[in-house]
């Protein structure tokens, strides 16, 4: 299980753009091994190939729903995976491309990333409109994604 370390969480609670408390919640929900695979293997699968930029804003977009207590599971599993897709995925060969996914998760996991999606918990393709955008704000545009935060958080500023 992986702890954070008592320094590196008083720095990793509010640097530029990470939302307040981010680091105090990993001390109460420690990351595992099995989240730092599982979170890797969404945003590989969102974002395989892109930006190192687009790889961290995914990141943090799990992340942030994680620390917001909503029901993040469903989240990291895309639309229209078969039932076995979490196991398909921690069953996959590590190649380059994958250690570079979990490079960037993890320097974000580091504090070593801000948050470029301003507390976004949620995204989609430009392409896509899902119902649930009506009730949200737009906090980025990064790569191919909009990201979103609901309207009833206000701690970060205005929508863009």
């Amino acid at each position: 299980m992986y702890h954070l370390p008592m320094d590196l969480s008083s720095t990793f609670a509010s640097p530029p753009g990470m939302r307040a408390g981010f680091g105090q919640n990993l001390q109460a929900r420690p990351f595992t091994g099995a989240d730092m695979l599982l979170y890797g293997a969404a945003v590989r699968h969102f974002g395989g190939g892109l930006s190192d930029e687009v790889l961290e804003a995914l990141s943090w977009v799990f992340l942030n729903r994680r620390a917001s207590g909503e029901p993040h599971q469903a989240s990291l599993q895309p639309e229209h995976a078969s039932p076995d897709w979490k196991e398909r995925q921690l069953a996959d060969p590590i190649a380059p491309e994958d250690a570079r996914v979990f490079a960037v998760l993890a320097h974000v996991l580091a504090g070593g990333a801000a948050d470029p999606t301003c507390g976004a918990t949620r995204f989609h393709c430009h392409h896509e409109t899902p119902a649930w955008a009506e009730c949200m704000d737009v906090r980025a545009l990064i790569g191919p994604y909009l990201f979103y935060r609901t309207r009833s958080s206000d701690s970060l500023g205005p929508a863009l």
